[in-house]
């Protein structure tokens, strides 16, 4: 005779991994944008830091944030693509149409 689990050794199992991973989840999300949200204080920091040398040596705001001095190159490629990616649909709607 083979022995095995039963079902309703399987079926505990599968609960108790449920229990763990309907904690485990929230926890992770909110380290997840917990990670985020220091990423962007550390980056606004960086943008704030640059500014102001921007605005010390030239004795005025930049015109932009696109400025090469301002934003990295991968920056300015990411907002560049979300621009061309978003006009795409533009043509489709035309000026004076009702909404």
């Amino acid at each position: 005779m083979t022995r095995g689990f039963t079902l309703v050794e399987i079926l505990l199992v599968l609960v108790i991994a449920g229990i763990l991973i309907a904690i485990a989840v929230p926890s992770f999300e909110r380290y997840l944008e917990r990670s985020r949200l220091g990423e962007t204080v550390v980056a606004i920091g960086d943008m704030q830091k640059t500014i102001t040398d921007y605005e010390r040596a030239k004795g005025k705001l930049p015109d932009t944030l696109m400025d090469r001095s301002i934003v990295s190159r991968r920056e300015r490629d990411a907002a560049t693509s979300r621009r061309a990616s978003a006009s795409r649909y533009a043509p489709l709607v035309s000026p004076g149409e009702g909404a």
